[in-house]
């Protein structure tokens, strides 16, 4: 298999970036997901109208799990494609990624053990294959603890924040563009 951060890229998170997060508590987890921007944390489970801000301290390399933009600007995720290459006896099917991000089911722990044996701890994707980005870091709790800090928690409605965005549209320039079904 032809490596995963030269067939993806990776995405730099860079010290002072601000990622948010929709979760009841501000503990630091071996698995943690963030949105770039207010919205991306519309894919937790958690239904509250408070948004946790948290800050980048230390750069944060992930792998850059995209496989294109459509002409509307959806980010097409490439998480089903990477696990399948992991996993082709026991194949997802493109939208599992959902559950995948939402559950602690055995592929997801599956995909992070083959991603933390090659040095991989976390990634940067869309979020449900939409406009909205999100990173997922895996690799420990201390090691998330060691890469940002908590802020505040923020009302979702807060407009100080409706137009924040973190992540740098640029890298998205690259990408193939995909036909909207895709």
């Amino acid at each position: 298999m032809k490596g995963l951060l030269e067939k993806y890229g990776s995405y730099v998170v860079e010290p002072g970036t601000i990622l948010f997060r929709r979760a009841a508590v501000t503990d630091y987890f071996d698995s943690m997901f963030f949105g770039f921007d207010v919205d991306g944390t519309c894919a937790s489970g958690l239904f509250t109208s408070e948004v946790q801000q948290w800050e980048v301290v230390r750069p944060i390399q992930s792998l850059f799990m995209v496989k294109g933009v459509t002409k509307g600007k959806m980010v097409r995720s490439a998480i089903v494609e990477v696990y399948n290459s992991f996993f082709p006896d026991n194949p997802m099917k493109s939208g599992d990624d959902v559950d995948l991000k939402r559950k602690r089911c055995p592929q997801r722990a599956m995909l992070f053990q083959k991603l933390c044996e090659k040095n991989i701890y976390s990634w940067t994707t869309s979020v449900e294959d939409k406009i909205s980005m999100e990173l997922c870091l895996f690799g420990s709790a201390a090691l998330n603890e060691s890469l940002l800090k908590f802020g505040h928690i923020i009302s979702k409605n807060n407009a100080c924040y409706d137009e924040h965005d973190s992540f740098r549209r640029s890298e998205l320039d690259h990408l193939p563009v995909l036909p909207a079904e895709s």
